[in-house]
């Protein structure tokens, strides 16, 4: 068994309730070369081949094996996709699916203002005061909202000013702030 696993580049793994009964419990034989299969399996899987000549269920699967193919054999079209694994021939021939990558652009984020050359490199919000819980909403004091403002531009922009706007549904849950 040992010399097949290592040095052969077929091997037929017949699965049935007996096997699978010996190879969950590594008894003899089977229970060795399912130990080696399952240390093999997964580097080499075009070398196993599961057959079954039995109907395909849980009753013959280990753990291991569960979710692998199968080929059941029980007339001849299941013998020629027996022998196409053998021969490493696939059973379909699958067509190239987009053999040329497509072309993807990114999209440019629009800038926070209307301004050309303008952009906001930090906004923070800094406060001494704590907070507290109103209605269901987490409310914090802010003492200062510090906002850095940055020209890219190679011209002077005059008459620049930034409005800050807070909710008026926020201006009656917050009564020490004045507005």
């Amino acid at each position: 068994m040992h010399k097949a696993i290592t040095d052969y580049n077929k091997i037929i793994i017949v699965l049935s309730e007996g096997y699978k009964n010996k190879a969950n419990n590594f008894k003899g034989g089977v229970g060795n070369e399912y130990k080696m299969v399952i240390k093999d399996f997964d580097d080499h899987p075009r070398k196993y081949i599961l057959l079954s000549f039995d109907e395909i269920s849980d009753t013959i699967f280990t753990p291991f094996l569960k979710g692998k193919e199968v080929v059941q054999i029980s007339n001849q079209d299941d013998l020629e996709r027996l022998f196409g694994k053998l021969m490493d021939v696939p059973e379909f021939e699958i067509p190239k699916v987009a053999t040329s990558k497509p072309e993807i652009i990114s999209k440019e984020i629009p800038p926070m203002f209307n301004k050309e050359g303008l952009i906001v490199s930090e906004l923070r919000a800094t406060s001494d005061a704590g907070s507290w819980q109103s209605g269901g909403l987490y409310v914090r004091h802010v003492q200062a909202l510090s906002v850095v403002i940055i020209n890219t531009s190679t011209k002077t922009i005059e008459g620049f000013k930034v409005k800050v706007e807070i909710p008026k549904v926020w201006q009656s849950m917050i009564p020490k702030l004045k507005f």
